[in-house]
C-alpha cells in the first residue's frame, strides 16, 4: 500500500499531491495500510488507519468525526460493507462536512465502494452512490436506503451479489447551480 501511494503522489495528474487524500488497504496480506494526507487539503484535515482500515477526510468539522468513524468502524460486526456504513452514520453530523452546515446537513454526497478480487471498475461487488442531495435531505440518510435495499437484494437474490451492482440517487448539485 505505501508503494502504491508513494507513486500516486509522484506521478500526481495535476502535479499537485498536496490537495489529496488517498487510503489503501491490503485485506490479502495481514491488512497492510497505508495512507496520505497533503498538506494543502482543506482543515480540518486528517486521516487515520488501524489494521484492515483506512478513513481519511477533510474539509471536516473537526477530528471527532474521524474518531466516531473510527469507532463505529471497530465496534460493528461482521462484513466490511456493514462495518463502512456504520462508519458513515456516525458521520451523520450536522456540518461534519464544514461547508454543508448552512444545510442542515452533515455531507454534500455519501458513496460505498466494495470490490472482490477480479472486479473491474464497472463491475464492483458494492457501488452505492448519492450525489448531491437536495437542501435538507442528509445523503447518508439516502444512503442507508440504498444500502438496506441492496441488503434486501442479497438476501431476495442469494448469497452472491449479482456484478454489477450500483444503486444511485443523483440530485441537482446545490453547491453548483
Amino acid at each position: 500500500p505505501q508503494a502504491i501511494i508513494d507513486s500516486l503522489v509522484m506521478h500526481d495528474a495535476q502535479n499537485n499531491p498536496t490537495i489529496r487524500q488517498y487510503g489503501i488497504v491490503d485485506l490479502t496480506n495481514g491488512g497492510r495500510v497505508a495512507a496520505y494526507t497533503g498538506v494543502n487539503c482543506t482543515n480540518y484535515k486528517n486521516h487515520i488507519t488501524g489494521l484492515n482500515y483506512s478513513i481519511q477526510g477533510n474539509i471536516l468539522l473537526g477530528p471527532q468525526i474521524l474518531d466516531s468513524m473510527q469507532a463505529a468502524f471497530l465496534r460493528t460486526p461482521g462484513t466490511i460493507s456493514a462495518k463502512l456504513m456504520a462508519a458513515m452514520l456516525s458521520a451523520k453530523v450536522v456540518g461534519a462536512d464544514s461547508r454543508c452546515a448552512s444545510w442542515n446537513t452533515s455531507s454534500k454526497s455519501a458513496f460505498i465502494r466494495v470490490a472482490k478480487p477480479g472486479d473491474t471498475t464497472g463491475t464492483l461487488y458494492l457501488d452505492l452512490k448519492v450525489l448531491n442531495a437536495p437542501f435538507g435531505r442528509d445523503p447518508i440518510d439516502s444512503m442507508k436506503v440504498l444500502y438496506n435495499n441492496w441488503l434486501t437484494s442479497i438476501k431476495t437474490l442469494s448469497t452472491e451479489v449479482p456484478q454489477n451492482y450500483l444503486l444511485e440517487q443523483n440530485f441537482p448539485n446545490p453547491f453548483n447551480p
